[in-house]
């Protein structure tokens, strides 16, 4: 009887495992199509920042021009008045234009950063629409064994009424053949899954 409800159990993580995974590629692909988005947003931001940089450079090679058919077209009377009103103006667009293409680059370089920064990818977990973080599945470490001092019966530590034991951990206070006969395992196996398998054969027999 116990190795038929320990088959019934693996077979019910193996569907619970199956449907986690199909419900990451589903978030994942949707992730996927969130980032080539994104990507092509900065592709066009880079593209805008480049059409600034040129427009940049033909306003810096029209006002040099101006600046030269000026000074062809000046006499000394003019050069001792200053700089002509026209030259003025085309530098101080030349300026606002750099300026504009840098904040483009800048902004460009912004969002290619957000696209290659760490995400993390929350899946469901169980029945009662428990979720977690999918990178977190691989960081569920091996439970550590505890130190009993002594064996209680399996209906005292679930109803909770043993003092000196640790509420969440309660099942580790089983004796070896207790702990046998209600998960259908040794502790060293149990204590070698996944933190979210555990879970599940602490409710399937009531210690969660």
């Amino acid at each position: 009887e116990a190795e038929a409800e320990a088959a019934r159990i693996a077979e019910e993580e193996a569907a619970h495992e199956k449907a986690a995974e199909a419900e990451a590629a589903k978030i994942a692909a949707a992730s996927a199509a969130r980032i080539a988005e994104k990507e092509e947003s900065a592709a066009k931001a880079a593209e805008e920042a480049a059409a600034l940089a040129k427009a940049a450079e033909e306003e810096a090679a029209l006002i040099a021009a101006l600046e030269a058919d000026s000074d062809e077209g000046k006499d000394e009377d003019a050069k001792d008045d200053g700089e002509d009103e026209d030259a003025k103006e085309a530098r101080e667009r030349e300026i606002q234009l750099k300026k504009e293409s840098e904040a483009a680059a800048v902004k460009a370089a912004e969002e290619v950063r957000a696209l290659v920064s760490p995400r993390s990818v929350t899946i469901k977990t169980d029945d009662n629409g428990s979720s977690r973080d999918a990178s977190s599945f691989d960081d569920d470490a091996e439970e550590k064994p505890v130190e009993v001092s002594a064996f209680h019966s399996p209906a005292d530590l679930k109803a909770g009424e043993v003092k000196g034991v640790e509420f969440a951990r309660r099942e580790q206070w089983l004796s070896d053949e207790d702990f046998k006969s209600t998960f259908g395992m040794s502790k060293t196996e149990f204590n070698g899954m996944r933190k979210w398998r555990r879970q599940v054969l602490k409710k399937r027999v009531g210690f969660w």
